[in-house]
């Protein structure tokens, strides 16, 4: 509580570390995969992704100052991936309160800093990130909101994806309620929940043509309805159907850091699939 809300980035917390444990158990579910890292902070679980062989790591999050110290970490560190962890792991802006992952003009663009994207590392995730990675980021309700957009947004782009979402429940006692309670975290399981489902999305001609804006084509995905589901063959246009499901991960790994692994830490999957 003592944490400035522009600060939070710059300190590591638990559920990272919580992450960190996972990656390392699991080395195998990373190996040879492409990831990228929401609110990576100063780089810690990035690297770790780097370190167990993922062949490439994108570690986002905003803020110049938190980016430049998240690179300086990377390459502090870049003996512990192979070739070196500065190639695995790029770190990049990715503003969730913004627009989402960056739209790249298909005509040549000047790179003008480290963190901006490129129309190659554009491709790169739609093509071959698989695996999405978040620790942490349950403690504002705005900054959840459009995590779970920007969540939305990579997981309707390009492959299917897989999300794990370490966080740790925290307890206040508000004036409002007169309680201790947990609010960030309940508004974090809601929107879980809201963003299970199936969703459909129309390809129609004018919509579907090569590099129109994946901003919009998100903006086209709509769930499908209970009941409903039977109509979407019905269709005389094309659909793709996108299917969103979570289960919460038992965290009964080793600890390999030196933590304490309170009972209110927490870790969460959840897949992307596209259906026939």
């Amino acid at each position: 509580m003592a944490t400035p809300l522009d600060a939070v980035g710059l300190q590591v917390w638990r559920g990272a570390l919580l992450m960190c444990d996972f990656i390392l158990h699991n080395e195998d579910v990373f190996k040879s995969h492409s990831v990228l890292e929401l609110g990576g902070g100063v780089g810690l679980v990035s690297i770790i992704a780097g370190a167990v062989g993922s062949s490439k790591v994108y570690c986002t999050d905003v803020g110049d100052r938190l980016l430049e110290l998240c690179r300086e970490n990377v390459l502090e560190n870049q003996h512990m991936c192979k070739p070196t962890c500065e190639e695995i792991v790029e770190v990049k802006e990715l503003d969730w309160l913004g627009v989402g992952l960056p739209e790249v003009c298909k005509t040549e663009k000047r790179v003008k800093s480290p963190s901006e994207w490129s129309t190659t590392d554009i491709e790169d995730v739609e093509n071959n990130v698989d695996i999405l990675l978040a620790a942490d980021i349950a403690y504002d309700n705005q900054l959840t909101d459009g995590f779970f957009k920007s969540v939305f947004d990579l997981m309707t782009r390009g492959r299917p994806k897989t999300l794990y979402v370490a966080l740790e429940r925290r307890y206040n006692f508000t004036l409002e309620d007169l309680d201790v309670t947990c609010k960030s975290y309940d508004h974090f399981r809601k929107c879980l929940c809201d963003l299970e489902g199936e969703y459909v999305y129309e390809c129609t001609e004018g919509l579907a043509v090569s590099g129109s804006s994946s901003q919009a084509k998100s903006s086209l995905w709509s769930k499908v309805i209970e009941g409903q589901s039977e109509d979407k063959g019905q269709k005389a246009t094309p659909m793709k159907c996108l299917k969103i499901m979570s289960e919460r991960v038992s965290t009964d790994f080793p600890c390999y850091s030196d933590y304490t692994r309170v009972k209110e830490l927490e870790l969460w999957k959840v897949s992307s699939t596209f259906l026939p």
